[in-house]
């Protein structure tokens, strides 16, 4: 049997003492796609006052480098376009990799972040992907953030458009691991071609909701996540249909 990388092993190790704690993350992945500084701010936008509305903030305000972050368009147009990358050599702009921001709730100390978003967006190259993450930054509101998390995946589908959002713990993604798109405890997958998951219901064994131009499928229950069993077992079905990579063989 292999051994493997030094922080796998650690990882091991943490969770055979109970001392490691799974990350738990709402994401959206999508390809090449260009937008202005002003599109990206409007979908950031969006985000932000959608978690609000899911109750997610807690009342906390929004910052971003530890300054208060306005939830207006023209405050977010100009952070998303300070947020150019740029090349690490001479530091000149890189707009066809797109854009970078970030947001966190809660008071200004770094040690006591509420929920935090990062997203990347806007770029047209291949070698860049664009995405927006969602997780909770404390572990006492791990367990308020799973029961809200299939919220959370509606809404960055429809905020962003993305090809497919995922909610899903560290141990769940190790799972499931090889090529994207890949299941999680809730996965939403743009339609191909016009036509969704939908259709292919008695194979798939599992409720699926048609959201925003694409098919959700949600295994958690009242906030409980699924076995991983039950997540490698949809990865399966999906590849079987032709939605998803095969799973990497043993």
């Amino acid at each position: 049997m292999s051994r493997g990388t030094p922080v796998e092993e650690l990882i091991s190790q943490a969770r055979a003492e109970g001392t490691y704690v799974e990350t738990l993350v709402v994401a959206a992945y999508w390809g090449p796609r260009p937008e202005p500084p002003g599109s990206v701010a409007w979908r950031m936008l969006a985000t932000l006052l959608g978690l609000e509305d899911l109750g997610l903030t807690g009342g906390q305000p929004w910052w971003d480098d530890d300054a208060p972050l306005p939830l207006e368009e023209a405050a977010l147009t100009e952070r998303v376009a300070r947020g150019v990358n740029r090349s690490n050599t001479n530091h000149t702009t890189m707009r066809d990799l797109g854009y970078r921001a970030g947001a966190y709730t809660g008071p200004a100390a770094r040690d006591d972040r509420g929920v935090s978003l990062m997203l990347q967006a806007a770029s047209s190259a291949t070698r860049t992907g664009n995405s927006v993450v969602v997780k909770p930054c404390r572990l006492e509101d791990r367990e308020d953030f799973a029961a809200r998390a299939g919220g959370v995946v509606r809404l960055l589908a429809e905020a962003w458009a993305p090809d497919w959002a995922i909610f899903t713990r560290s141990d769940l993604r190790d799972a499931v691991r090889g090529g994207a798109p890949y299941p999680g405890a809730v996965t939403w997958i743009a339609d191909r071609d016009g036509a969704g998951l939908a259709g292919p219901r008695a194979e798939l064994g599992v409720e699926m909701e048609r959201v925003a131009g694409g098919t959700l499928v949600d295994l958690t229950k009242g906030g409980e996540l699924p076995a991983a069993g039950e997540v490698v077992a949809l990865r399966q079905r999906l590849a079987a249909l032709g939605w998803v990579p095969a799973p990497p063989s043993s």
